[in-house]
């Protein structure tokens, strides 16, 4: 009876073991991603749209074209890559190895009826290590006006409060 008992209890801590293992397996896949964006995409009600995602959790995202519409701009950053390290998931640190945007390009269409406000906060929810992040070029677009900023690089590290750019 014991020894039938012990099998029973190993073969039920396997299947729990083996189930984590899917999981966690499942949450770094590509098509997770997609299901995330796409999730993202429906809960800002179209406003925030990702096209050509490539990547998993595990690894990092890459995309096409990203697009921020608003009533009063567009905001669109083509050719992005973003790669991290996954260890973040167990230091609550994200650790950005590498980071580019070909393109960033801001289109106003309006200028809004309210000044600019600075956020109440800058907090995030974990520390944040990225030694280097490069922009190919930005280009900012208002009432026939053409603004141009090409090969941006900065780096950014965020521990605690403290911000360091």
């Amino acid at each position: 009876m014991r020894s039938r008992l012990f099998k029973i209890f190993l073969w039920l801590a396997v299947l729990v073991v083996a189930f984590a293992l899917g999981l966690i397996w499942l949450a770094g896949r590509e098509w997770t991603l997609q299901k995330v964006l796409a999730e993202l995409s429906t809960r800002s009600n179209g406003e925030i749209k990702l096209i050509g995602t490539r990547g998993g959790l595990y690894e990092g995202l890459s995309f096409d074209r990203l697009e921020i519409r608003r009533p009063e701009q567009l905001v669109v950053l083509e050719q992005g890559v973003i790669l991290w390290e996954p260890a973040m998931f167990l230091s609550r640190t994200l650790h950005v190895k590498h980071a580019s945007i070909a393109r960033i390009t801001v289109e106003v269409f309006k200028k809004s009826a309210e000044p600019a406000q600075e956020p109440a906060s800058l907090e995030l929810p974990f520390d944040l290590v990225m030694p280097l992040a490069k922009v190919g070029a930005i280009e900012i677009s208002e009432t026939g006006k053409t603004t141009r900023i090409t090969s941006l690089e900065l780096g950014a590290q965020y521990a605690g409060k403290h911000w360091k750019i």
